[in-house]
């Protein structure tokens, strides 16, 4: 069969998808898909707000930086060039974007289900503010609706209602007594509303609040992702002596030099970044987790390639050796947590911070997440800067406790739903010589590729495969 046509199917939460038949060979699919031109227009002129540049236009530029280096046809990087112009024209300072605190930050802002809601204050019959609310959980709190209800002269009841996890829960009898002491429990991550009584007294009437989300720029969370393909094609004009790109390196380079100044002063010297602290975000003041510590890895990889400093060199090396270690043998099995430090083990004390007893996000690194760090294990070796064996013999045998008969597990160590997944494009690059492993990870693609959900990552996978001289007619 043949690629014939395409069909948009969505366009959401930086995940923009259309579907494309299945191809006699990677190579026609990967090539419909960029000629086609779809995809192209479907990430151009997107914004930051729901992480559509961060989780969809750099994995497009980054197919075509893929197709680039295995063909060498500079078709590919005039293709590159209006998104690269683009993603300079969406950064904070060209387009006038001001987070909610009045500040411009540089990089993407960005807000959707990644930041808090913007407080609300409800006012008594006298217009006294008595009560402000504010969604304050980890995440998706711009699906979260709130009813309040008066029961009688002296009570109200609050109904809160999350469409995207589909949670509903309704706190009855509230007194301005009750207030006082249930206001305090909410103020946790687990809850998807938290209510501050800021004066004695009930809401006037009766309403219906639905939470917006807050504005803010998240620096070292997306910022360095963002940066990878700007920084990745400047090394390219300066590694095959591509003169007639050279203006276009040159002003790309001094922008991305300008957003990294903006953040590098969050980094630590134990090795890694952190959030910037006040900020209306769950994680606000805590190290960034392995994922974005990887893309961190990356974005100091093409500086240090760039520049020669050896401030990059040491940071890199600090990074791989960071994440080499948080590798965990558990029974019998190689585990990997989503985070580190505070953030994996919670604090007691709030310093200012939103959750005063966070218990820390205590769970396992998911395949989809694992993305970035494959990729990064893959550059750390093509290039020889860091420490990186035992990294990928680690990834590999995490690979053996996901992969099912051509699907992947949803976690780590080979638990959670067990389903298609286009992060088989990624692990194929641990195995440049391993022909049984690559034969797995191209069953898992095609299982990917048969369910019709193709978008940015699909191309992104489809390169990969590429690279390697793998299509689906090398498949068993």
């Amino acid at each position: 069969m043949n690629v014939t046509r395409c069909a948009l199917l969505a366009v959401t939460a930086g995940m923009i998808y259309y579907s494309v038949l299945p191809a006699t060979s990677f190579k026609t699919m990967a090539e419909h898909i960029v000629q086609e031109g779809r995809l192209s227009r479907l990430v151009m002129h997107q914004d930051n707000q729901e992480g559509q540049i961060a989780w969809a236009k750099v994995f497009y530029m980054e197919a075509l930086l893929n197709l680039y280096e295995i063909t060498g046809q500079e078709r590919y990087l005039n293709l590159f060039r209006p998104h690269a112009l683009d993603l300079m024209a969406q950064e904070n300072k060209a387009a006038g974007r001001i987070d909610d605190d009045g500040r411009l930050r540089r990089g993407w802002q960005c807000s959707g289900a990644y930041t808090f809601s913007r407080p609300l204050v409800l006012t008594d019959a006298s217009g006294r503010p008595v009560l402000q609310l504010q969604g304050k959980r980890w995440g998706q709190n711009n699906t979260t609706s709130v009813q309040i209800s008066h029961q009688g002269e002296n009570a109200i009841s609050i109904l809160v209602t999350n469409s995207a996890s589909r949670f509903r829960e309704e706190y009855t009898g509230l007194t301005i007594a009750r207030l006082r002491s249930w206001a305090p429990t909410t103020h946790t991550m687990d809850h998807y509303l938290s209510v501050t009584v800021l004066a004695p007294g009930l809401p006037a009437r009766d309403t219906t609040i639905f939470f917006q989300p807050a504005r803010v720029t998240l620096t070292t969370f997306h910022s360095p992702r963002i940066l990878v393909p700007l920084l990745r094609f400047v090394y390219l004009v300066k590694k095959e002596n591509l003169a007639h790109w050279q203006s276009l390196a040159d002003t790309l380079l001094n922008f991305c030099s300008e957003v990294f100044t903006a953040y590098d002063s969050l980094w630590r010297p134990h090795g890694y970044y952190i959030n910037e602290p006040g900020i209306p975000f769950a994680y606000a003041g805590l190290p960034v987790p392995y994922n974005i510590l990887a893309d961190h890895g990356r974005c100091l990889l093409y500086w240090a390639m760039l520049t020669g400093e050896a401030r990059f060199v040491r940071r890199l090396a600090l990074i791989s050796m960071k994440m080499f270690n948080a590798f965990q043998d558990k029974d019998g099995k190689v585990i990997l947590p989503y985070a580190y430090g505070p953030l994996y083990e919670g604090w007691q004390e709030s310093h200012g911070y939103a959750y005063p007893h966070f218990r820390g996000a205590r769970r396992l690194e998911d395949v989809s997440h694992l993305k970035s760090t494959l990729v990064f294990a893959f550059d750390v070796s093509r290039y020889d800067l860091a420490y990186i064996n035992g990294f990928r013999i680690r990834l590999g045998r995490i690979f053996q406790q996901v992969y099912r008969e051509g699907d992947l597990a949803y976690y780590v160590d080979g638990s959670g739903p067990v389903q298609p997944a286009d992060v088989s494009g990624s692990f194929v690059l641990l195995f440049p010589f391993d022909r049984e492993n690559q034969q797995r990870c191209l069953r898992a693609f095609q299982n990917y590729l048969a369910a019709s959900r193709t978008s940015v990552h699909t191309l992104l996978g489809l390169t990969y495969f590429l690279w390697l001289h793998l299509d689906a007619e090398s498949a068993p």
